[in-house]
């Protein structure tokens, strides 16, 4: 059976947040909550992406998440890691193998006008 070498280092907790539904002037709004489930996975950082657009700096950080199974994990919900960034679930998450054990995907956190406007 196939194992991930990454589930031998489940050593980042992020606290899964699903969204709900809300309507808002006949326009859906999604509401995040401030808590939920712990889930522990590796968390392979590949740095962050500044673009330059409108003049303002933007960071565009994202990462690729290892971690167990877990059908609550979905498109649309965010990580909240300890150290308080959210990050948001890209893509639909891969059930490695279809085996409902392992699962893989990736996660973005933008982050606009990071030191203010920029000159020029």
């Amino acid at each position: 059976m196939y194992r991930p070498k990454e589930m031998n280092e489940l050593d980042t907790a992020a606290t899964l947040l699903t969204p709900t539904v809300t309507d808002y002037c006949g326009t859906p709004k999604l509401n995040y909550p401030d808590i939920g489930p712990t889930v522990y996975c590796n968390w392979k950082s590949y740095g962050g992406t500044e673009t330059v657009t409108d003049r303002q700096l933007t960071i565009l950080d994202t990462a690729q998440i290892t971690t167990w199974y877990d059908p609550r994990i979905e498109k649309g919900c965010r990580l909240r890691r300890e150290d308080g960034k959210d990050y948001e679930i890209l893509g639909k998450p891969e059930d490695i193998n279809e085996q409902h054990i392992y699962m893989k995907f990736k996660v973005q956190r933008v982050e606009e006008n990071v030191r203010g406007a920029v000159n020029g």
